[in-house]
């Protein structure tokens, strides 16, 4: 009787709750299908020695992961390098998205026109943005030098994108143009959700402008500035089309991050499972990034 009773209970719970289970449906199948069930596969792929046009996929235990650790100069060199530049864009685009975003939440005229233009490089495709940045960089015919040229600034042509200094700069410069409208848009969105009653009762103690946003607008953005920095650190650290069609890496490496490090691995070398083992690291260490992260943001909202 008990029995009957309680499948009759778990029947009532399951057709009131089904029609939430059916939305949710298409969403688990995704992340089933185009993120778990590739994660184990890439997780497989590198405990063996697969290559392209081999034999097939050979067991090799831990083999790819001891060589990766031991003697893989160029991977220790990728990381290194793909380091630098998430702290360097990150930093850039964090900086300056709040700059503009405290620019556009004063009431100055014009606002809401530079709104919509500040999103145009945010809604260009990447390929779309590297090819236009690849032209602008072109050292005979780019806008750059030629802009500088006519300026008098510069006597000979700059080797933007051929020097291997300049390169890494360079790619930089093109990747805070592209992400700054979305830190500052997101920063706006936090700014405006702080009520003005905080900055009123600073305002009373005394507080100056500069002080009103120390000690008040940036301890209220803290958990939306964890949040976009988390995403923009992401982003920078798997970063790879707007780079590979810059300058596919180069020149001499200096642009070669470990996303494209992974790449020539898998398509020039044709060895899947070493590139496997390098992906398995990278994703550990955004992990590792990401649990950091997520601990501050509890933190904050404690």
């Amino acid at each position: 009787m008990g029995r009957v009773r309680g499948i009759g209970t778990a029947r009532k719970w399951f057709r009131k709750h089904r029609i939430g289970y059916l939305l949710i449906l298409p969403s688990c199948l995704f992340v089933l299908g185009f993120i778990i069930i590739p994660l184990f596969e890439g997780i497989s792929l590198s405990l063996t020695t697969e290559e392209f046009g081999g034999r097939g996929a050979v067991f090799a235990g831990a083999a790819n992961y001891v060589s990766l650790f031991r003697s893989d100069a160029a991977f220790w060199q990728a990381m290194l390098r793909t380091l630098v530049w998430a702290i360097a864009t990150v930093a850039i685009v964090y900086c300056t998205g709040l700059a503009l975003s405290t620019l556009l939440n004063q009431d100055i005229r014009g606002r809401a026109i530079f709104r919509s233009l500040l999103l145009i490089p945010w809604v260009i495709p990447n390929i779309v943005v590297a090819s236009i940045w690849r032209w602008m960089y072109h050292d005979q015919f780019g806008f750059i030098n030629s802009a500088l040229t006519g300026l008098g600034l510069i006597s000979q042509p700059i080797q933007w994108l051929s020097d291997p200094t300049l390169a890494f700069i360079s790619v930089i410069m093109v990747f805070v143009w592209k992400y700054t409208p979305f830190m500052t848009i997101t920063l706006l969105a936090g700014m405006q959700s702080i009520s003005h009653d905080y900055y009123e009762a600073a305002q009373i103690d005394g507080a100056s402008s500069f002080q009103s946003f120390l000690y008040v607008t940036l301890p209220l953005l803290k958990p939306v500035s964890i949040t976009s920095t988390l995403l923009l650190s992401i982003w920078a650290f798997n970063h790879f089309d707007i780079l590979y069609v810059l300058t596919g890496g180069g020149p001499s490496k200096a642009t070669t991050l470990l996303s494209i490090e992974i790449y020539n691995r898998a398509f020039f070398s044709l060895d899947i499972g070493y590139a496997a083992a390098m992906g398995c690291v990278m994703l550990l260490g955004l992990l590792g990034f990401a649990v950091l992260y997520l601990k501050s943001y509890a933190q904050t909202a404690a």
